[in-house]
């Protein structure tokens, strides 16, 4: 082998032993003990290097380490880059440093990873969506939800934990609302769950060219459908940026502790199922990548906070975003106030906040790849 097969090869050894050494520090202590040569470039040893980094000298990391060279980079993107080496060049593309390399480019190779452990067999149980029902409390108020999906569909699993009825003549007609960025972040996951690979950014795009917005972003819609068939004392405008927030007030206007909420995935989360399901695009068909979607979420914990770990919208749409938030805010409240309907929460958040573009911004792609990370140390750690 050249000087630059041996170093390769005595780096993948080190790794596959489990210790998390960089590049750099390899070269540094000599990086020259003999090792098998491995046919790959820098991305699929870095995505090594940072799943030693996160499970450790465990016994069976070098089979996994194994499967990651073995695995084919997906999509679009660069092809085997070279690790720079001291005293000559080296052929091929142009050398980079592993630990430079854009998160964009291991997520083209710890995606696909990712996808054949959940496409090849069970990984963990599936979190069912209706868990194990509370016996029904009768005479007690019936609730029938509407909107945003992502919100909307957890908040009607946890009234059915809580035995709440979802029908009838005399429910109370919560209608869901929230600042236009949580709003479309509700609709993306909603979207991304049942399959789809659509990207943050063009969702938004999608919306900002759309002559109606849907009702799942603007509640005025909701309205609309419900004003003339449902008394006005029953439709109750709830705003809340998570399903944890909606069943609160649920809760508390019940008054009924049986009802609570599952927070929302965070973005990073949602961001890596989508890329999951782009993997999956060819050989699975939109049910099947929901479960595995489902499969995957179930493996993370969730970490919802308000406001915080979402990218803003696209910085040519903030201005859309902004002013759609305001004209829906300050149609609701007019609605609000002439229709006579209940108000849980401050409807003037609305109008006024557009939580992604003042919050804590999130780097999207490296936030991603350490989930991606974090998922196939638990997908591989599981029976």
């Amino acid at each position: 082998m050249s000087g630059y097969d041996d170093a390769v090869a005595s780096w993948y050894a080190e790794l596959r032993a489990g210790r998390p050494i960089t590049w750099s520090a390899h070269l540094a202590g000599g990086g020259r003990a003999p090792g098998t040569p491995v046919r790959v470039g820098a991305a699929h040893l870095e995505v090594v290097r940072r799943l030693a980094e996160h499970l450790g000298n465990s016994a069976d990391f070098p089979e996994l380490a194994d499967r990651v060279v073995s695995t084919a980079p997906f999509g679009r993107g660069r092809v085997d880059i070279p690790l720079p080496l001291p005293g000559g060049p080296v052929p091929g593309p142009p050398a980079m440093d592993p630990e430079q390399i854009p998160a964009g480019e291991l997520l083209r190779i710890a995606v696909p990873v990712l996808a054949e452990m959940l496409e090849s067999g069970p990984v963990g149980r599936v979190r069912p969506v209706a868990p194990t029902r509370r016996p029904r409390r009768w005479g007690a108020p019936r609730v029938v939800v509407h909107g945003n999906p992502g919100i909307a569909v957890p908040l009607r699993a946890a009234l059915r934990r809580a035995g709440v009825r979802e029908s009838g003549r005399s429910a109370i007609h919560v209608v869901l609302v929230a600042p236009v960025d949580r709003a479309v972040f509700g609709l993306w996951t909603a979207r991304v769950r049942r399959g789809a690979a659509v990207r943050w950014r063009r969702i938004w795009e999608r919306l900002a060219q759309a002559p109606v917005l849907p009702p799942a972003i603007d509640p005025g819609r909701v309205l609309d459908e419900l004003e003339g068939r449902v008394r006005p004392d029953r439709i109750h405008l709830v705003i809340a940026d998570s399903p944890v927030v909606a069943a609160g007030h649920v809760a508390a206007y019940l008054d009924n502790n049986d009802i609570w909420g599952v927070d929302l995935p965070t973005w990073p989360q949602i961001d890596l199922a989508r890329r999951l399901n782009w993997v999956h695009a060819a050989r699975l068909d939109r049910h099947e990548r929901a479960i595995n979607v489902a499969a995957l979420l179930d493996l993370l914990d969730p970490g919802h906070a308000p406001g915080l770990g979402m990218p803003a919208p696209p910085p040519r749409l903030r201005d859309w975003a902004l002013a759609t938030g305001h004209r829906i805010g300050g149609v609701l409240a007019e609605r609000a106030a002439a229709g006579g309907y209940a108000v849980h929460g401050d409807l003037e958040e609305v109008g006024r906040v557009v939580s992604g573009v003042s919050a804590r911004p999130v780097d999207g792609p490296a936030a991603t790849l350490d989930t991606a990370i974090e998922a196939i140390g638990r997908a591989w750690g599981r029976p």
